[in-house]
């Protein structure tokens, strides 16, 4: 089988201090897979991307109507469950 896995493209940031490396994906223009993240970190990460979050339970991300490297514009609103 087919073992893609698009988090193993990365882009590079030399920010002076440290070199950030993050994945491709984490543009303002694709959803980001924050499944597995804490609630703060998720909702720090897509409020930057202009997404409103509407989350539900407590814990880490375990689901998120938008899919993972679906195109998302400002304003709309992903809905995050949490277990």
């Amino acid at each position: 089988g087919n073992n893609y896995n698009n988090t193993e493209w990365i882009s590079s940031e030399n920010t002076g201090t440290s070199l950030k490396i993050s994945p491709v994906h984490f543009s303002d223009k694709w959803m980001p897979d924050v499944t597995g993240m804490g609630l703060k970190d998720a909702v720090y990460l897509l409020e930057n991307m202009g997404v409103r979050v509407n989350a539900v339970g407590y814990g880490k991300v375990k689901y998120q109507s938008i899919l993972p490297g679906q195109s998302i514009e400002k304003g709309i609103t992903v809905t995050l469950k949490l277990g």
